[in-house]
């Protein structure tokens, strides 16, 4: 399988931490991984 994009969005608050959600993709469009942040913690979404 070949990775051929890495999508981010990102949004910030005031006085807040700012939040995240990456995607990976496959060539086809499969998400491989996504990756929610909101300050310090993360999680990481692989599919099953």
């Amino acid at each position: 399988m070949i990775v051929v994009a890495g999508v981010g969005l990102g949004w910030s608050f005031p006085g807040q931490s700012n939040v995240t959600d990456q995607v990976v993709r496959s060539q086809s469009g499969d998400v491989l991984q996504d990756t929610a942040t909101d300050g310090a913690v993360s999680n990481v979404s692989t599919p099953l």
